[in-house]
């Protein structure tokens, strides 16, 4: 099975049901996206991210600050086809990449390559304005993409422990123990927990910022039934 695949059939299946709750402590923003909305997000992220010119095989830098876009932008690559390398802090500054998706924060550090920019701003727009918000050039993509091209044994996941393919990802992503789970680390540390929770049809909390009582808050105010 391949991302797009996966993708296409857990909104078939689940619809509207919630899979992504997202809390930023510092604004108090609360972003849901249920699997439709979800999909519809990662068709419209791949489309922005073919129109870099990215090509199957090549690496995206995914470093947007534990964002809910950041997990848009991973399971997107798996769409196009490319790696996706995620990383917790800004990309080191001779780190190149086909295309550099970083909150507005790790701008500079990616001042001189192609970039898209989460923003602090609600919904993850800019605040210092731009041509190259992420959420901008997101929304004004088409709706569908699909590359029959891509395959399960395609490079996907760039991890300390190596480079997993999009099979060998969506085979092995840790099953979650409930079906409302509280992503204790931000989703760059847990991307596979994350895909684990989509494979299931399940639903994931995320806190971004914070401390460990206001994420118990959290958790409890979204009913979670165990934390990853």
């Amino acid at each position: 099975m391949t991302v797009g695949e996966l993708v296409r059939a857990r909104r078939e299946r689940h619809g509207d049901q919630p899979l992504l709750t997202y809390y930023d402590a510092a604004t108090g923003e609360r972003t849901e996206l249920g699997y439709a909305t979800f999909e519809n997000w990662t068709a419209k992220t791949a489309n922005a991210i073919a129109d870099h010119d990215v090509e199957p095989g090549e690496e995206v830098v995914v470093a947007v600050d534990g964002h809910w876009a950041g997990l848009v932008a991973v399971l997107a690559c798996g769409l196009v086809g490319c790696r996706a390398m995620t990383l917790t802090g800004p990309p080191p500054s001779d780190h190149r990449a086909a295309l550099s998706i970083t909150h507005e924060r790790y701008a500079a550090a990616v001042a001189g390559g192609p970039r898209l920019l989460v923003g602090e701003g609600l919904g993850g727009r800019l605040t210092e304005g731009g041509d190259d918000g992420f959420v901008d050039e997101v929304l004004a993509c088409d709706d569908v993409y699909d590359d029959p091209a891509v395959d399960a044994d395609d490079d996907w996941l760039v991890l300390d422990r190596g480079v997993w393919s999009q099979g060998k990802a969506i085979r092995e992503a840790p099953v979650p123990p409930a079906r409302r789970v509280l992503l204790s680390e931000g989703l760059e540390s847990a991307t596979l927990a994350a895909v684990g929770v989509i494979v299931a049809g399940a639903s994931m909390v995320t806190v971004r910022g914070g401390d460990e009582r206001g994420r118990a808050r959290v958790a409890e105010q979204e009913r979670c039934e165990a934390t990853l």
